[in-house]
C-alpha cells in the first residue's frame, strides 16, 4: 500500500511539474509573437539585410546627385529617411553596435538637414544645378557617413592578418604545428598530423 500512495504521488506530482511548464511555454511562446494590432514586424531585425539597403540608398544618392536630377534626389532623401528610421526601432537599437547607433543617428541629421534644404531651395525657385552645387559639401558628408554605417552594421572588424598597420589586423596568435586535423583543410597553416603506430 505504501508503495501505491507514493506512486500515485509521484505521477501527480509530476504531470503537475509537466502541466505548468507547457502553461509556461506557451505563455512564453504567445509573447514573443506580435499581436493583431501591432505594427511590428515578425521578422527579426538583420543588420546586414539593413546594410544592404543602406547601400543600395548609398548609391543611387550618388548617382542621382550626379546626374543632377533634384527630383530623383528628393526621393532618394524621402527613402533614406525611411531606412533610417527603422534603424531607430527598438528592435534595431538592441541589435545596433554602439558605433552603428550612432552613425545612424548622424545619418538621419545630415538627412533632415539635406531634405529641409533642398525644400527650402526648391520653395525659393533655385535653378537645380545651384542647388545642388549648394548641398554637395553636405551630401557628400551623408555619404561618408552612410558607408561608415555600413560598414558598422556588417561588424567592421579588421580580420586577423590582413591591414591595421603594426603587427596587421587583430593580435590572434596562429597555431604552430601539431594539431590534428583528420582530413580536414588547413588553409596554408602549418599543420602536422599525428603518426599513429
Amino acid at each position: 500500500m505504501r508503495k501505491t500512495v507514493v506512486g500515485a504521488i509521484a505521477v501527480v506530482t509530476a504531470t503537475s511539474v509537466i502541466s505548468m511548464a507547457g502553461v509556461g511555454l506557451a505563455n512564453a511562446a504567445s509573447m514573443l509573437q506580435p499581436s493583431a494590432g501591432s505594427t511590428e514586424s515578425a521578422v527579426a531585425f538583420s543588420p546586414g539585410a539593413e546594410a544592404q539597403n543602406v547601400q543600395v540608398l548609398h548609391d543611387q544618392l550618388k548617382t542621382t546627385f550626379n546626374q543632377k536630377d533634384v527630383s530623383a534626389v528628393l526621393t532618394t532623401v524621402d527613402q533614406l529617411s525611411a531606412e533610417l528610421t527603422k534603424l531607430r526601432s527598438p528592435a534595431a537599437h538592441t541589435a545596433l553596435s554602439p558605433s552603428a547607433s550612432t552613425l545612424s543617428t548622424k545619418a538621419q541629421r545630415q538627412d533632415i538637414e539635406l531634405k529641409t534644404q533642398l525644400d527650402a531651395g526648391i520653395a525659393d525657385a533655385v535653378p537645380a544645378t545651384g542647388l545642388l552645387d549648394a548641398v554637395t559639401g553636405l551630401i557628400s558628408s551623408l555619404l561618408t557617413t552612410l558607408l561608415s554605417l555600413i560598414s558598422s552594421l556588417l561588424g567592421g572588424l579588421p580580420v586577423p592578418g590582413v591591414g591595421g598597420g603594426g603587427g596587421g589586423g587583430l593580435p590572434v596568435p596562429l597555431p604552430t604545428g601539431g594539431l590534428p586535423t583528420g582530413g580536414l583543410p588547413t588553409g596554408g597553416l602549418p599543420v602536422s598530423t599525428p603518426k599513429v603506430p
